[in-house]
């Protein structure tokens, strides 16, 4: 699935960022890695998390930390509503920007 397909919603409030995304059942989020740490929260649904080839289940609510450097990808076992939390000290307000930036 093409990310401009996806449900997505951007907050930045100061020097945070939150990208929130709802995922349908059966969709995955493609592997990726990050060049920092940042939370991630399941709020609501079933994922199958994978990070560096380590697979695990979570059952929202669901809080994790995504290492920086580490490949991870998102499969949602049942719709899925999934927020990335992000320091945001440049005070970018534009998404694409800030993926570009954090993205390895």
């Amino acid at each position: 699935m093409d990310v401009s397909d996806l449900d997505i919603s951007h907050f930045f409030v100061g020097d945070e960022y939150a990208k929130l995304t709802k995922i349908d059942a059966g969709v995955k989020l493609t592997q990726h890695v990050h060049r920092f740490d940042h939370c991630s929260i399941l709020l609501i649904g079933k994922v199958q998390l994978e990070v560096d080839g380590e697979q695990r289940t979570c059952v929202a609510p669901c809080r994790m930390v995504i290492e920086a450097g580490k490949a991870h990808e998102v499969t949602a076992l049942t719709p899925a509503l999934w927020a990335c939390l992000w320091d945001n000290p440049e005070g970018e307000t534009d998404p694409v920007r800030f993926d570009e930036a954090v993205t390895a």
